[in-house]
């Protein structure tokens, strides 16, 4: 209970601070698995399967998109978890069959912390 009420402390230190510590962050954090974001084979898959759980675009490095909206995107607490939106200006995923440029990546207070993301439409 003290080390979740330390992180949390911490992170919402991060979320304040003006420079940039998430590097630090991400550097201690490990990519969670969330296969159900990455089942598309191809474009019309993807549009379908997004329409249960949003898809990335196929073949697309989603670690890499975690990642980049993870370092500059915009952060928001979610309970334990910390939500960033990053709007990448081309396509990433489908989200409710419909394409998105935008995506939401998450980074979850565990040991070590947990990080994942997807496509997204809006920022809900």
């Amino acid at each position: 209970a003290e080390w979740t009420a330390a992180c949390k402390k911490w992170v919402d230190m991060v979320i304040a601070a003006p420079w940039n510590p998430r590097k630090a962050l991400l550097d201690i954090s490990a990519m969670a698995e969330h296969a159900k974001h990455l089942l598309a084979t191809d474009e019309a898959d993807a549009i379908e399967k997004s329409k249960i759980n949003a898809q990335y675009w196929p073949k697309t490095g989603h670690e890499q998109l975690v990642r980049h909206t993870l370092l500059d995107g915009q952060w928001v607490r979610g309970g334990s978890t910390v939500h960033a939106y990053f709007d990448f200006g081309r396509v990433v995923g489908y989200d409710g069959g419909k394409p998105s440029t935008n995506h939401r990546a998450e980074i979850t207070q565990a040991t070590p912390p947990q990080m994942h993301g997807h496509p997204r439409i809006s920022k809900d």
